[in-house]
């Protein structure tokens, strides 16, 4: 039986209606032996009544004999009257007595009843008789005749109140004995019922109970129990874990397409911080290595440009150098030629008195010795000029240094950020 076709709300129902369904049994079963109980009961008390009405019949039958024995003892005229009277009394009453047995009777007592009521007539005739001759006889007869004949006729009436007597104790017995079965059979039919209710009822609870038991073992907490335990497994973080239920039609199965939905998106989830983490991976690979390059790179521009700088620095040295030495040459070359014009000077002051002719010759030296002293001058300037370029040019290699030292401080400590 698949118990994941039903709802759980039908299982609980079901449990529901098959207790209902022992309750209606046993409910069944008890109308049934309360009915059964009654009908046996009701006739018994019919067997009882017939009982009771045959012996009433038969009590009116022996006040009817005893009458007929009386008017024997005493057929005088107002005895005969009283005892007439009693006769027909009793006669009513065992009339009426017949009639309702007769008609309350069942088919198997009704026979009996039916030989009563002609025993009960050939009586009353005799009975009649005995009227007839007390009445008759009375006037013309002595007593002791009269009574001789009442006598002979009630003795002669005694077989037949005796044959009527025994029908009515057959009936009696009949009565006596069907109440006693209905009794025997209301006991056996209660023990049987009783029987039958206990062992309805504790075939209801049994089955009432496996059932129950398996409904609710099976179909609610076993089902729960392994909902649960996925649920647990969930909570670990075991993805492999396998959802029970989701082919269910009931609250389980709900429940199971519910955590099937939240176990995929769990792996989803760590798919995704999987490929989160090995893109972030690559990009810590590929962040290292772009500084490596970067450093790398760096360093080979750095070095190409301090190679170029100490190059330049190098040729800035040996044109400063060069220039000093140009420098004291042309202070040497200078002041040589500033001595050389002093003493040019004084020679043509000297020989001015004594060489008139040599005139124009000394005014052209002389003229030559100021376009020397010009160019002399000319070449002190440019020499303190070149002087301070050199100086400006050694300055600009030592910021040059610096930079250089900067530029590799910078490489040192990208390198050990690298």
């Amino acid at each position: 039986m698949n118990l994941g076709k039903y709802a759980i709300g039908t299982k609980i129902s079901a449990i529901i209606v098959l207790l209902g369904i022992i309750i209606v049994a046993v409910a069944g079963t008890g109308i049934y032996a309360m009915r059964e109980m009654n009908r046996l009961n009701m006739l018994t008390e019919e067997a009882a009544a017939g009982a009771t009405e045959g012996n009433n019949m038969a009590r009116l039958v022996t006040s009817l004999n005893r009458a007929e024995f009386r008017i024997a003892a005493d057929p005088s005229p107002e005895n005969l009257q009283e005892l007439r009277t009693t006769i027909n009394r009793e006669r009513t009453n065992l009339d009426t007595q017949l009639r309702q047995a007769t008609e309350t009777a069942p088919p198997r007592r009704r026979a009996q009843l039916d030989r009563v009521a002609a025993a009960y007539a050939t009586y009353l005739k005799g009975v009649d008789a005995t009227l007839d001759i007390a009445g008759r006889n009375g006037a013309s007869v002595t007593i002791g005749m009269l009574q001789q004949g009442i006598l002979d006729k009630v003795r002669e009436n005694r077989e037949t109140a005796r044959n009527l007597n025994e029908s009515i104790e057959t009936y009696v017995e009949m009565a006596e004995e069907i109440a006693q079965q209905n009794v025997q059979q209301s006991q056996d039919t209660f023990t049987r019922i009783t029987t039958l209710l206990i062992a309805v009822s504790v075939i209801g609870l049994i089955v009432g109970a496996l059932m129950g038991f398996f409904i609710a073992r099976y179909g609610i907490i076993t089902p729960i129990q392994r909902i649960v335990a996925g649920l647990r497994e969930l909570a670990n973080g075991n993805l492999s874990v396998a959802i029970f239920g989701t082919e269910r039609k009931d609250e389980i199965g709900t429940i199971a397409e519910t955590m099937q939905v939240f176990k995929d998106n769990m792996v989803r989830t760590r798919e995704m911080e999987q490929e989160a983490e090995e893109a972030e991976k690559r990009a810590e690979i590929e962040k290292r290595q772009a500084m490596n390059n970067l450093a790398d790179q760096f360093e080979e521009n750095v070095g190409t440009i301090v190679g170029l700088v100490s190059a330049a620095a190098t040729e800035l040295e040996a044109a400063a150098q060069t220039l000093n030495t140009t420098l004291e040459e042309t202070n040497a070359q200078a002041s040589t030629v500033a001595a050389a014009a002093n003493e040019a000077t004084t020679n043509v002051e000297t020989v001015a008195t004594a060489c008139e002719e040599l005139a124009a010759s000394v005014r052209e030296i002389g003229q030559q010795v100021n376009q020397s002293s010009q160019i002399s001058g000319r070449a002190v300037t440019n020499a303190e000029s070149t002087k301070a370029t050199v100086e400006g040019l050694v300055i600009s290699t030592q910021k040059i240094g610096e930079v250089v030292k900067l530029i590799n401080d910078i490489a040192e400590q990208t390198n050990l950020l690298a």
